[in-house]
C-alpha cells in the first residue's frame, strides 16, 4: 500500500524544457543506434564472422577462480579474452563459461577489487572444451568492505568479506551506508525499508534467492527482517530494472544471495545498548561436491530511550515505550551434482515479534506486530548443448498479525494476513553459431498467490495468477572504437489481480575507452497496484479504489561513465551516473476535498545524478571513499502542486568512508549526509539536514587453534538524534559487542 501521504513536501522549480528535450532526444538516439547496429550485425558482420570461423569448429573454456589462500570460489571476476573485446564475469562459486573461441593459445586476463591482476594462457583444440583453474592472489591488506567493481549493469556489490566487515546486523543496516542508497527506520526495533532514486520504497524490488521478499499487501520489503549472517553476496542496482527482473523494479532491484557450504562452522555472541542480546551459529559439510549447511539466530531489543519532546509537546525529554524486539531465525541448505547439473535446496524460517510505539504524539503501549514466514527454493543448472539451462522453484508461506486493544486514537483492532505463494521459473541462455559473438536467452516465470487479510474489503481471499515472458542478448564487439556491447531486454507481464498485460524493455550499449567504462541506457518498467491499494477495506476516513492503473516508468536515460586506474600502490576509482525517468501514474494516498482518504494516480517528474569516488593504498591499508547524489521528484499532474518537492525525498544525500586496515584490525569510520526534508506537501516546516557518524572496528586473531573475531559499533557517533521521519525519534548514540569463534582451519 503506497501510504505516500497528501501531506508530501516539494521544493518549488520547473526544470528547463530545452534540457529535457535533449534527454529525450538522447534516448531516442540510442534506441535508434542500437537497433541499426543490432540489425547490421544480423545481415553483414554476423555472417560473415559465422562463415569465417565454422570451419575451424570453435573451442569452449571452462573453469574456475578461486582465492588463492583458501581455495574459495570467486564470484565477479572480470574476464577478459585479449585480442576479442570479450569481457565475462565469475558466477557466485567463481565458474565461468566461455563459448565460441578461435582454435589456438588463448590469453585471459583477470581482474577483480581488492586482488592482484593476473594473466592466464590456455590452449584451446577444435571442438573441444579446455579447462582451467586460476588462483588470486589479495592484495596487501584485507579487502574490508570492498564494493566490487564489475560490469555496470552488476551495480553495486557487497560480498561476505564485506558484510563481516560491516558490523551490520540487518540487510538495512549493512545497506544504509552503500552510495545513492537511502533506508528509512522508524526506531532501533522497527521495519526497515530501502528507496532509490527519489523512489517509495514500494517501487524497490527486493529478491532473496530469486524469492520476492516484497509484502503483496503493501509492496514494501522489510529488511530487518533478512540477518546479515545468512547473506553470501548482495547486489543493489538502481534505475528502472523490470524487464530484467520482473515488475515492481521501478527505481531499482535488491539482489541477497544466502550462504552455501561456506565455513566448517562458528559461533557468536553479541549484546548492546537498549538491551540488545542475541547468538548466531553456523555449521557446513562439504564432500564429493556435495554439501550441507545449517544455521540460525536469536536476538532481542528493550528498545527503551530517552529523546527530546518538541516545543508543542511541551519540551524536555521523554521516554519511548513499547520498541522492544525479539527475532529468531533458522536456514537450512543443501546442494550437489544431479541429473547431469548442479542443484541447491534452500529453506528459511522466520519469526519476529514487536512493539508498534507510534508517533511521538500519539504513542502506543499496546500495539503489536506478529509475523512467521517459510521460504523453500530449489534451483538447478545445467551447462549443455543448448546452453545453459536454469530451473527455479519456491513456495511461500507468511503469517502477519497487528493488534492494539488500546490505540491512542480510533478502535481497537486485530487484524491478520495470510499468504500462500507457489512460483516457477525457468531459463535458457546460448550463443547461436558458437561464434561468441551473440548471447540470447529467455525465460519463463509464473507464480500462484492467495491472500487473506482482515484489512481487504469482503471476505473472500484474494487469487491470483502471474505470468511473466522475458528475453535478452548481448551482442558482442560491434564496430565502433573500444567494441563496445550492446545488451537488451524485454519482459512481459501478466498480473494476476488485474488481469492486465504490461511490458518493460532494457536497451543498453557499454564500451570502453581507455580505463573508462561508459554506459548509455534507455530502459522502461511497471509495477501493478499491490492487494492494498486496490481492496484495502473502506472505513471511517477511507476508500479503496479498484480502478488504479499500475504505476510505469516509460522512459529512462541513463549516461554512466566508471574509471579504474593502478598507480603503483594506489587504487583510484570513480563512477558517476546521470539519469531522466519520470513517473506516470504514481499511486498515491491522498484526501479529497471532504478528507476522505483514497489512493489516486498521479505524474512526477524525477532526475538526478550520482557521483562516487574510492581511494586504496595497498601499503599503509587504507582507504578513502566519498558520494554524493542529487535527486529531483517533483509532482507535475494529477494531484499536488507542480514543481514542489515530493514529501520526505530529500534532494541531495551523501557520505564518505575512511578505513584502515592494520595488525589483524579492520577499522572504518562512515559519515553519511541527509538533506533537508519537507513532512507536508509544501515547500514549509522543512526538517534540517543532518550528519551521522558510525565507527566499526572488527579484530581477526588464533587463540588455541581458533579463530577468534572481536567486534565493536557504535551508531550515530557523536550523539545524533535528528530523525529522518517526523514524530518518530532516535535514540543517538548506540553500541554493540560481538565475540565471534571459529575453528582454526577452514574448509
Amino acid at each position: 500500500m503506497r501510504v505516500i501521504s497528501f501531506l508530501s513536501v516539494w521544493a518549488s522549480g520547473q526544470p528547463p524544457s530545452r534540457w529535457r528535450a535533449l534527454w529525450r532526444r538522447v534516448g531516442s538516439v540510442c534506441l535508434f543506434l542500437s537497433l541499426f547496429l543490432a540489425g547490421g550485425l544480423s545481415h553483414g558482420a554476423w555472417t560473415v564472422g559465422a562463415a569465417g570461423i565454422a570451419a575451424q569448429f570453435p573451442g569452449e573454456l571452462q573453469g574456475q577462480v578461486v582465492d588463492g589462500p583458501t581455495g574459495t570460489g570467486l564470484a565477479a571476476v572480470r574476464i577478459s579474452v585479449v585480442g576479442t573485446g570479450r569481457h565475462l564475469l565469475t558466477d557466485g562459486d567463481g565458474r565461468v563459461h566461455v563459448r565460441g573461441l578461435v582454435p589456438g593459445e588463448v590469453e585471459l586476463h583477470l581482474q577483480r577489487f581488492g586482488y592482484e591482476p593476473a594473466t592466464l594462457t590456455v590452449n584451446v583444440r577444435n571442438g573441444e572444451v579446455a579447462r582451467f583453474r586460476a588462483e588470486l592472489t589479495p592484495r596487501a591488506f584485507p579487502a574490508a568492505e570492498i564494493q566490487v567493481r564489475a560490469r555496470r549493469d552488476e551495480g553495486m556489490v557487497l560480498d561476505r568479506e564485506a558484510v563481516e566487515a560491516s558490523g551490520a546486523r540487518t540487510a538495512g543496516d549493512l545497506l544504509g551506508g552503500m552510495p545513492g542508497v537511502l533506508v528509512v527506520r522508524r526506531g532501533p526495533g522497527g521495519a526497515q525499508e530501502i528507496r532509490l532514486r527519489g523512489g517509495a520504497p514500494d517501487q524497490v524490488l527486493v529478491l532473496v534467492d530469486g524469492v520476492v521478499l516484497n509484502d503483496p499487501l503493501t509492496g514494501v520489503a522489510d529488511l530487518s527482517t533478512v540477518s546479515t549472517e545468512e547473506i553470501e553476496r548482495v547486489q543493489v542496482i538502481p534505475g528502472a530494472q523490470a524487464a530484467r527482473y520482473g515488475s515492481g523494479a521501478l527505481t531499482g532491484v535488491v539482489l541477497v544471495e544466502t550462504r552455501g557450504a561456506s565455513e566448517a562452522g562458528r559461533l557468536a555472541l553479541h549484546g548492546g545498548s537498549m538491551g540488545e542480546r542475541g547468538a548466531s551459529a553456523g555449521f557446513s559439510y562439504e564432500a564429493a561436491r556435495r554439501w550441507f549447511t545449517i544455521g540460525g539466530e536469536t536476538r532481542s531489543v528493550r528498545g527503551g530511550f530517552s529523546y527530546p519532546a518538541g516545543e508543542a509537546l511541551g519540551g524536555g525529554e521523554r521516554w519511548r515505550r513499547n520498541a522492544d524486539l525479539a527475532q529468531n531465525g533458522l536456514r537450512l541448505g543443501a546442494g550437489g551434482d544431479l541429473l547431469g547439473g548442479t542443484a541447491a535446496l534452500r529453506v528459511r524460517l522466520d519469526d519476529l515479534e514487536r512493539g508498534i510505539p507510534g508517533k511521538s504524539f500519539a504513542p502506543s503501549e499496546s500495539a503489536r506486530q506478529e509475523q512467521q514466514a517459510l521460504v523453500a527454493s530449489a534451483r538447478w543448472s545445467r551447462e549443455s548443448s543448448m546452453g545453459h539451462l536454469d530451473g527455479h522453484l519456491h513456495h511461500r508461506r507468511q503469517r502477519a498479525r497487528l493488534t492494539d486493544p488500546a490505540p491512542p486514537m480510533g478502535v481497537p483492532f486485530d487484524d491478520s494476513t495470510r499468504l500462500t505463494e507457489t512460483g516457477a521459473r525457468f531459463g535458457v541462455e546460448g550463443e547461436p553459431g558458437e561464434t561468441g559473438r551473440v548471447l540470447v536467452g529467455v525465460d519463463v516465470d509464473g507464480s500462484r498467490r492467495t491472500l487473506e487479510s482482515h484489512v481487504l474489503d469482503g471476505d473472500d481471499p484474494v487469487e491470483s495468477l502471474t505470468a511473466q515472458l522475458g528475453a535478452h542478448a548481448e551482442v558482442r564487439q560491434v564496430p565502433l572504437p573500444g567494441t563496445p556491447h550492446l545488451r537488451a531486454a524485454l519482459r512481459l507481464h501478466r498480473d494476476g489481480a488485474t488481469r492486465e498485460w504490461a511490458a518493460a524493455h532494457g536497451l543498453t550499449l557499454e564500451w570502453t575507452l581507455g580505463d573508462v567504462l561508459v554506459q548509455l541506457s534507455h530502459r522502461s518498467s511497471f509495477s501493478p497496484p499491490s492487494a492494498g491499494d486496490l481492496f484495502f477495506r473502506e472505513g471511517v476516513g477511507i476508500r479503496p479504489n479498484p480502478h488504479l492503473r499500475g504505476e510505469r516508468v516509460p522512459h529512462e536515460v541513463e549516461l554512466g561513465l566508471d574509471g579504474l586506474w593502478e598507480l603503483g600502490a594506489v587504487e583510484l576509482h570513480l563512477a558517476g551516473d546521470l539519469y531522466l525517468g519520470d513517473m506516470k501514474d504514481m499511486i498515491v494516498w491522498a484526501p479529497d476535498f471532504r478528507f476522505v482518504w483514497s489512493p489516486r494516480n498521479v505524474d512526477v517528474e524525477r532526475q538526478g545524478g550520482e557521483l562516487r569516488s574510492e581511494i586504496r593504498h595497498a601499503h599503509s591499508g587504507l582507504r578513502l571513499g566519498g558520494h554524493l547524489s542529487a535527486n529531483r521528484t517533483t509532482y507535475r499532474r494529477g494531484g499536488g502542486t507542480p514543481g514542489v518537492q515530493v514529501i520526505y525525498r530529500p534532494r541531495l544525500t551523501g557520505g564518505g568512508t575512511l578505513a584502515w586496515v592494520r595488525g589483524g584490525w579492520h577499522t572504518s569510520l562512515q559519515a553519511r549526509y541527509t538533506g533537508e526534508r519537507f513532512p507536508v506537501p509544501a515547500a514549509a516546516n522543512a526538517l534540517p539536514a543532518f550528519w551521522t557518524f558510525d565507527l566499526t572496528a572488527r579484530g581477526e586473531m588464533e587463540l588455541g587453534g581458533w579463530d577468534v573475531r572481536p567486534l565493536l559499533r557504535i551508531d550515530r557517533l557523536l550523539g545524533q538524534r535528528a530523525p529522518f521521519i517526523h514524530a518518530f525519534p532516535e535514540p543517538g548514540r548506540t553500541f554493540g559487542l560481538e565475540l565471534e569463534v571459529r575453528p582454526g582451519e577452514r574448509r
